[in-house]
């Protein structure tokens, strides 16, 4: 700002000047050509200051103080391309079609000299005849010449048309810029929004497949059947704990190692294996074979893998360790031919019963005749032998025979001594040796005679078992007593004892520690179950090597003489 007020005031002293000059050209003029000859600078230094002038770009005006035109410069007439003639000694409004009548305008320049005033940017918008609408802005400023005390009026012309123009097209084109710039943010916006929700989504739907996948890897890791994933050449894909596990090696350890090494111990492929006949077949296939590195049997079932073009790439294998079930099926196989020998038995008993009948009989009637004494001391071993015979007979009959569950007032101790008649040829011929110690007065109890009957037999023969295979004999005490609102049975042996960790599993269903074909693993479980409906409980005590007694605990009824239960114990925990 301070250089164009500085270059406005030289511009100023310059146009000064240049009047001055002039008139003092005009003086030389009127004195004559010799008084010119002696001043022939004037006109130079006159020509010299008009060409500073000519060069402004600005339209300049000098106006006297009538306000008509004394001279202009170049710049002037070519912006309103007019002639010196139509504009010099012209009172400035007259110019043109009176463009230059305007009110404020008039004011604003009749007071600059008076007033001694100026004006600055003072803008019109004029129609001019050669050029058309224009915006302008008017500078004006007096201009005293001293030496002949002569006031002037400058009057500064700017063609700003193009420069609004270019400003208005200038905001037009900021405003649409803005414009574009707004639909471009609220474009940017709503992109943003739609990405931002598209993330949102994307976290989500990973979130979800995070969780699912996690869900999945702990479903799979939880199940208990062996699962693994095969590709075409025999390789591990994934398998899951289990199978990591009965391999004692960590799932990872296994990927990308053929199946065949690992699990089979061979340098290829097993015959009927399953996996080949789902790659032929695209197909599940199932087969059960006994693993022996494995030391199991397995049900192994296959099922193809299809890739998107529908062709088998693997097969996932399930397989079931199913020596539990192989072992239940053959002792239930035993089971089974353990109960057609107790119907057989019953046959035979029954068989047996004639022949007794006639053999007690016709001794009985012997005796009673006149016969020599020692016939008759022979006659009385056969007739004793004949009814021992036919009370094992008729314990083996009640033992065999299917009876209907009923509770009825019973003592242990004649329960007990019925087992034991049962079993004393066996007893006798393997050198058991049987010590009873029963209490006189046991009290009697509701329970079921035939039920209690197998819990004791069961429990007798498994102690016979034992002992003859420890050491071909054995000595088996029998206990029973009364202990506060509990009557107790205890069945103590010297056989090999039990080991701790076979305690625990004693009256697991199928559990035996017998050889295959002498036990079900059923009888401990059977009886366990009889006498826990009967309120009881039934335990072990054993160290290994010194022996076992199980112990059968049963609760205590009171009876009175009609037979009627007077009251009755809690069930034993």
């Amino acid at each position: 700002m301070k250089t164009a007020n500085k270059a406005k005031e030289e511009l100023i002293k310059v146009i000064e000047e240049v009047e001055a000059l002039r008139q003092y050209a005009a003086e030389v003029e009127m004195m004559g050509s010799d008084y010119k000859q002696t001043e022939p600078p004037v006109q130079e230094v006159c020509k010299y200051a008009e060409s500073i002038v000519e060069t402004v770009h600005e339209p300049l005006v000098v106006l006297d103080a009538n306000l008509r035109v004394i001279s202009a410069n170049r710049s002037f007439y070519q912006t309103f391309k007019v002639t010196a003639e139509e504009t010099e000694r012209q009172l400035i409004y007259k110019l043109g079609n009176h463009q230059w009548d305007i009110p404020k305008l008039r004011e604003l320049l009749e007071d600059i000299l008076p007033k001694k005033a100026t004006f600055d940017n003072f803008e019109v918008e004029c129609h001019f005849p050669n050029i058309g609408r224009r915006i302008i802005l008017l500078n004006a400023c007096r201009l005293y010449r001293e030496a002949d005390n002569t006031q002037t009026i400058l009057f500064a012309i700017e063609d700003i048309t193009e420069r609004r123009r270019a400003k208005k097209e200038l905001r037009r084109y900021r405003e649409h810029l803005e414009e574009l710039v707004k639909e471009r943010t609220a474009e940017i916006r709503t992109t943003n929004e739609q990405l931002q929700w598209e993330i949102t989504e994307r976290q989500r739907a990973e979130e979800r497949l995070k969780q699912s996948a996690e869900e999945w890897r702990a479903t799979f890791d939880s199940i208990t059947d062996l699962v693994s994933i095969h590709d075409k050449n025999f390789k591990f894909v994934r398998v899951n704990k289990a199978f990591g596990n009965s391999l004692k090696m960590k799932p990872a350890e296994l990927i990308g190692k053929p199946c065949y090494e690992l699990v089979h111990g061979t340098n290829e492929p097993i015959p009927n294996c399953p996996h080949i006949k789902t790659l032929a077949t695209k197909k599940p296939v199932t087969v059960g074979y006994f693993e022996p590195c494995l030391g199991i049997h397995l049900e192994v079932t296959t099922s193809p893998v299809f890739n998107e073009k529908g062709k088998v790439v693997g097969s996932v294998h399930v397989a079931r360790d199913t020596t539990e079930r192989k072992r239940m099926e053959e002792q239930l196989i035993i089971a089974d031919r353990l109960a057609s020998v107790g119907e057989l038995a019953a046959g035979i008993a029954h068989e047996l019963n004639n022949p007794l009948t006639s053999v007690i009989g016709f001794s009985q009637l012997l005796l009673d005749k006149n016969v020599t004494d020692d016939v008759k001391e022979d006659l009385k071993v056969v007739y004793s032998e004949a009814q021992r015979t036919a009370e094992v007979v008729k314990n083996l009959l009640i033992f065999a025979r299917r009876h209907t569950p009923a509770k009825q007032p019973v003592n242990i101790n004649s329960i007990i001594d019925k087992v034991l008649k049962l079993r004393a040829y066996e007893q006798r011929v393997n050198n058991i040796r049987v010590i009873t110690r029963f209490t006189s007065d046991l009290p009697e109890i509701m329970a079921d005679y035939f039920q209690l009957q197998q819990v004791f037999l069961n429990i007798i023969i498994n102690a016979e078992h034992f002992m003859i295979e420890a050491h071909g004999r054995g000595t088996l005490t029998i206990k029973t007593e009364v202990t506060g609102n509990i009557i107790k049975a205890s069945f103590a042996d010297d056989g090999p004892g039990i080991s701790r960790e076979n305690l625990g599993h004693l009256f697991d269903p199928f559990f035996t520690t017998k050889e295959v074909g002498k036990g079900t693993g059923l009888g401990l479980s059977i009886c366990h179950g009889i006498v826990t409906e009967h309120g009881g409980r039934i335990y072990t005590e054993s160290d290994l090597g010194k022996g076992a007694t199980f112990i059968v605990e049963l609760p205590l009824v009171a009876i009175d003489t009609g037979g009627t239960i007077k009251c009755r114990t809690l069930a034993l925990t």
